[in-house]
């Protein structure tokens, strides 16, 4: 599996927390944002490196704004 960067390792836990705020599981999460259960939980993992298009849809998806999801990174 691919390497984990402690930036997305971070980020990851944020969108978990988010998520988990929201009483939503990771298939409603990614249902709702486009995109496939498997890649929301590797992105929670850190395993995964998000584009400006997915921060974007995290975002609205979770109802914050893209920035804040990359405070304290």
């Amino acid at each position: 599996m691919a390497e984990k960067y402690k930036e997305a390792v971070k980020f990851g836990k944020l969108i978990r927390s988010l998520r988990d705020k929201r009483g939503c599981t990771q298939e409603v999460l990614a249902h709702k944002a486009g995109l496939h259960r498997a890649y929301v939980s590797t992105l929670e993992l850190g395993y995964r490196n998000v584009t400006l298009v997915i921060l974007c849809k995290l975002a609205k998806t979770l109802g914050v704004k893209p920035y804040e999801l990359l405070e304290n990174q």
